[in-house]
């Protein structure tokens, strides 16, 4: 509607005061007008630009060594040792990557090989280094701590479980008022011709984290971008009415270009439907976006920043050597302060962290629920997901490894049967019945409490794109061949078995080469439920390693359906969503728009 105003109003504009013509000079004027110029003065130079681009940040560095100051002042750590010594991490039986040959990860090795080496800084904050040749232009960034959107929940009766608005676009407003203490045009002049992709803290449901990339020749500048990024606050008030405002338009702009988007209204929607209307997956409104508070967008970006001994970064790639490397980790990163006050600072136990994360209490349906999404197109497209509840069975207890090994072992099934429903649903939607391209199947517990001693939950979903009045054939279709898979009248073979597993080591062996995905992997581990069991990243692993070597290597088709079973029994509930053009009819006459059975 505010963009059918505007447009109105713009039209009646040009009608009644129609642009003035282009009065453009002949070419006796311009004659005229190029003499003036040959005859004129000499012009005084360009005046210096008021600072160098080149030490802009240097000197905003420079500028922040009252703040350092306060690093030297404060008292010790609790609950680390803070030694600034470089830690082998051992990792029993995982391989080391090498670009100049491949590696072997059929079997494992017996080679006892540190993945990396563990660095605590004086501030509390955890380094994890990874020296790899497999590309020489490339080390990679990944930094993480506990917290997230489930901390910002509003608390009174009209907003009770609503994440406010300030925190979902606290990540993106931060970044357009400028974070290290500059405008982001000055910001983007002094990163001009340097290999660096730095982007602003972002949040997810229980935690916040950034990555960042960078050629070893800009390590130094990516460090220092780290620093500057922890001691120079966002500070709302004092930019100008007109930068806010930009903002606040920009934000807008995004939110109406979602309302706008058939598969962003869909997929909120199908959000809506399996979580039953839950508060915290709802987003912003356009009325909470125009009465947006940016001094309390500023304090939440502020707040996940003030305290570094609550963070763990990974570096992977083209390291510098230790002997360079470790000084400028210390001067750049181990010289921010924690801005707790009078307080020690502390950094606690992965245990502790995990449970003092406020939790998302989000249900399935407990009946299955069918709803039909009609949206305006201007290209008709049919879309359609199915989601089911699963939860493990095991659970990680502290303390007890074998309960991590086996909440591990049952994660890796549940993703290779994920691939063998997806591979089974190709042949019969697509091969088969020929309505359909392909069919993507994928699981997600992002929602699932982080807290030992519960039982990780969440969602499998299979969606696909078809013509929308074949939509309703094709669910049936599906719905029955997960019927026929788990009565066994349709079983898995062994040729699927060894199909799925094959891709998974081919997919497994080219990710095993990237620098990316180790420093996603450690960082996950950092942060895994394993990790908070062992206490160690070398023993985290070498467990995630050992349990994904013998799922893969033994995984049969009595397992496949079993974990079939187990996942999604016969009495399991579903939510069929379908996308639809205004106007189409369903395939069935007498389909509703929403069924519960």
């Amino acid at each position: 509607p505010l963009y059918t105003l505007w447009s109105v109003f713009q039209a009646c504009w040009n009608l009644m005061f129609p642009r003035p013509k282009q009065d453009l000079p002949d070419s006796a004027e311009v004659a005229e007008i190029l003499r003036g110029v040959n005859n004129a003065e000499a012009l005084d130079p360009w005046p210096a630009d008021a600072d160098d681009v080149d030490s802009r940040l240097r000197k905003k560095f420079e500028a922040c060594e009252s703040a350092r100051q306060q690093a030297n002042t404060q008292k010790p750590v609790v609950g680390v040792e803070a030694s600034g010594v470089l830690r082998d991490k051992v990792a029993p039986g995982v391989p080391k990557p090498k670009r100049s040959s491949g590696v072997d990860l059929s079997t494992e090795t017996k080679e006892t090989l540190p993945i990396g080496q563990e660095l605590f800084l004086p501030n509390g904050m955890r380094v994890f280094l990874k020296d790899t040749d497999l590309f020489e232009d490339e080390i990679v960034l990944r930094a993480r701590r506990w917290g997230g959107l489930s901390e910002y929940q509003g608390t009174n009766p009209f907003n009770k479980g609503i994440v406010t608005t300030e925190a979902q676009v606290c990540s993106m407003a931060a970044a357009m008022l400028g974070v290290c203490g500059m405008q982001v045009e000055d910001l983007q002049e002094c990163l001009e011709g340097k290999r660096l992709e730095p982007n602003p803290p972002s949040m997810d449901t229980y935690m916040t984290g950034l990555d960042a990339a960078a050629s070893p020749v800009d390590l130094e500048t990516l460090l220092l971008l780290l620093h500057l990024m922890f001691l120079c606050p966002v500070d709302a008030t004092a930019q100008s009415r007109t930068r806010t405002s930009l903002v606040k338009l920009s934000l807008l702009a995004a939110r109406l270009a979602e309302n706008r988007d058939p598969m962003a209204q869909f997929q909120k929607r199908l959000q809506r439907c399996i979580s039953q209307n839950h508060p915290f997956v709802r987003a912003p409104t356009l009325w909470s976006i125009l009465r947006l508070n940016f001094k309390t967008v500023s304090n939440i970006f502020n707040d996940s920043l003030k305290m570094p001994c609550e963070w763990t970064v990974v570096l992977v790639g083209r390291l510098p050597p230790p002997e360079k490397l470790t000084p400028l980790l210390h001067k750049y990163l181990g010289s921010i302060p924690n801005l707790c006050g009078n307080a020690q600072p502390e950094r606690r136990s992965e245990i502790a962290m995990r449970e003092s994360v406020k939790p998302v209490d989000i249900h399935f349906p407990t009946k299955s629920v069918k709803e039909d999404v009609k949206l305006n197109m201007i290209d008709p497209k049919g879309s359609t997901v199915l989601c089911f509840p699963i939860q493990l069975t095991a659970v990680a207890e502290a303390g007890n490894a074998a309960s991590a090994r086996a909440e591990l072992a049952e994660l890796f099934r549940l993703r290779i049967l994920v691939r063998m429903l997806e591979t089974r649903l190709v042949e019969v939607l697509r091969f088969n019945k020929g309505q359909v391209y392909t069919v993507s199947c994928g699981d997600d517990m992002s929602t699932s409490p982080p807290a030992l001693g519960k039982a990780r939950k969440g969602t499998l979903s299979i969606g696909f794109e078809c013509d929308p009045a074949e939509a309703d054939e094709l669910v049936d279709v599906a719905l029955s061949e997960l019927d026929k898979l788990r009565d066994g009248s349709t079983a898995f073979t062994v040729a699927n078995v060894e199909a799925a597993v094959m891709q998974e080591r081919r997919e497994f062996e080219e990710c095993f080469q990237k620098n990316d995905w180790w420093a996603g992997t450690i960082q996950d581990l950092y942060f895994s439920r394993c990790q908070a069991v062992t206490e160690d990243i070398g023993a985290s692993m070498s467990l995630w390693w050992q349990v994904r070597s013998e799922v893969v290597s033994g995984f049969s088709t009595d397992i496949a359906w079993q974990t079939l079973l187990a996942v999604l029994p016969p009495s399991a509930p579903s939510a069929v969503v379908a996308m639809r053009p205004k106007g189409a009819k369903s395939g069935k006459a007498d389909n509703k728009a929403t069924k519960q059975d």
